[in-house]
């Protein structure tokens, strides 16, 4: 990761997490271990990648393997910029023990198993999309892969072989609660590098003593969530303190060509019914828990579901926090709605946008909004006493300069409170990817581990568009986000970006 991702919370590995439950439920002895927060205070800086590696050290990785003594070792790799580490505790693994199994799994892994395999002799197997059910299958057919569904495996002759796909899990509360570890929660409220530096310095060292030693220690880790939590009761985008993730439903009903998660989850919709997450929130509440992050691409696509669960909350009088960081589904939303979910704790609101040019969206995009709704539905949030945030994306393939600004002023005239920026990577399995492709409009170098949803660097250039126009729109948006100039410079907007001819 780049310095300026340092001091960040790791969310909880919640596939690794239902695993754990599946493999336990069939009587399999399990491990987890997340890098991220068995050494959060680690921080190195590798000169040759000019990035910066947090969490476990090789050795620390090794001395787990040796310690627990797997048969398997079952490795999480959600996206491309996780790439060059997956690999990487993949060879860790065949190192420290040359008979350990190693699978892998994933988003990216999904959708690039065969070449995985091909290239990296360290991995023995890759479960293709969900694994709650094809893993615990593989373990029980290690010496015939070949009757697993969803599993890419390599053959005696040592070429890859895809099964055929497992089906959808359709009932989702079939699926046993993600395993926790309740004595380790605290461990998700330590920041990965906080206040990281190269030289020493006593203000940061007794900070980071705070977060990575005391926190450690029940009666002041509940002091000092006592007083954080209370500092920060009227900040809605503050996160309270110990907090949990839960998934409440599989899949995305939208099919947004820069997203390859219906891909992952098979093109297929789920949810849990309003029961069973209110099952998980009661045992969170239970255990301590003060603000839940629901993880979803889309929460609220059921409007009824929605209410069930916001007005149980409201009725158990549960003093916590909701945030759910992904956004929710605007075509669902109304007032009636946005109050429940407000009276419930939700606070803070995301709103994916995308784009500001409905055609574009329609067409381009496919993403299923309403210009005119998601406004009418901000100024509703806002009136209700919710903080708004869109997100937005500048450099699609088929974009022009007029649509980025179209896009720009969208943001900053329907009466959001902030705004998040991206710059659009071109992930492969996405239909955006192979537009660009198809346009010429990639890089022929593309490194696929430096694609990060949080970046700077433009990817694409096309016949409407160079990679600097995109740089140049990208930076003058945060720049009016900072200075709040908008009603300012609005009219000028062309000229500050040296696009007279728009």
């Amino acid at each position: 990761m780049q310095k300026n991702e340092l001091g960040f919370l790791p969310f909880e590995p919640l596939g690794l997490q239902y695993l754990y439950s599946a493999l336990a439920a069939q009587g399999h002895q399990v491990a987890l271990y997340d890098c991220l927060v068995e050494h959060p205070e680690k921080t190195v800086f590798l000169q040759s990648a000019n990035i910066y590696r947090c969490g476990s050290s090789d050795e620390d990785i090794i001395k787990k393997i040796r310690q627990f003594k797997p048969q398997v070792v079952a490795i999480s790799g959600m996206f491309f910029a996780q790439a060059k580490a997956f690999f990487h505790v993949a060879a860790l693994a065949k190192q420290t023990d040359s008979s350990i199994l190693v699978v892998g799994g994933g988003n990216f892994p999904s959708l690039y198993q065969k070449q995985i395999l091909a290239d990296d002799k360290n991995f023995d197997f890759i479960i293709i999309g969900e694994g709650d059910e094809s893993l615990p299958k593989l373990l029980q057919n290690l010496e015939n892969p070949a009757t697993v569904r969803g599993l890419a495996y390599r053959q005696a002759d040592g070429q890859a072989a895809v099964t055929a796909p497992r089906p959808m899990k359709m009932n989702l509360d079939d699926l046993p609660l993600p395993w926790r570890d309740f004595d380790r929660l605290y461990d998700y409220a330590k920041h990965v590098g906080y206040n990281w530096s190269d030289s020493f310095n006593l203000k940061k060292a007794v900070k980071r003593f705070i977060y990575y030693q005391a926190l450690s220690w029940p009666i002041i880790r509940n002091c000092f969530a006592a007083i954080f939590n209370y500092q920060r009761r009227n900040k809605p985008k503050a996160l309270f303190i110990p907090h949990a993730c839960i998934s409440s439903s599989r899949g995305c009903p939208n099919r947004c060509t820069f997203c390859a998660v219906h891909k992952f989850y098979g093109g297929v919709y789920r949810m849990r019914s309003a029961q069973s997450v209110l099952a998980e929130i009661d045992l969170l509440v239970k255990r301590g828990v003060k603000e839940i992050m629901i993880i979803d691409d889309n929460f609220t696509v059921s409007r009824s579901r929605t209410i069930e669960i916001c007005r149980a909350i409201i009725d158990r009088k549960y003093k916590i926090r909701l945030s759910m960081p992904s956004g929710l589904y605007i075509p669902s939303l109304d007032r009636e709605v946005l109050e429940y979910l407000f009276k419930a704790g939700l606070t803070d609101l995301s709103f994916a946008v995308e784009n500001g040019d409905q055609a574009f969206l329609d067409n381009i995009i496919r993403k299923k909004l309403d210009l005119q709704q998601a406004q009418k539905i901000i100024q509703q949030a806002n009136e209700i006493g919710f903080y708004t945030t869109g997100f937005f994306i500048f450099g699609y393939p088929g974009e022009t300069r007029s649509t980025m600004l179209k896009t720009l002023r969208y943001a900053f005239e329907s009466s959001l409170h902030s705004s998040r920026f991206y710059i659009l990577q071109p992930f492969p399995g996405t239909e955006a990817y192979q537009m660009a492709k198809e346009m010429g409009a990639i890089k022929e170098e593309l490194d696929l581990s430096r694609l990060k949803v949080m970046t700077e660097v433009p990817q694409i250039a096309t016949k409407d568009f160079t990679r600097e126009d995109v740089k140049k729109i990208h930076t003058l948006a945060n720049d009016i986000l900072a200075k709040r100039n908008y009603e300012t410079i609005k009219d000028k907007l062309p000229e500050l970006l040296g696009w007279d001819n728009i």
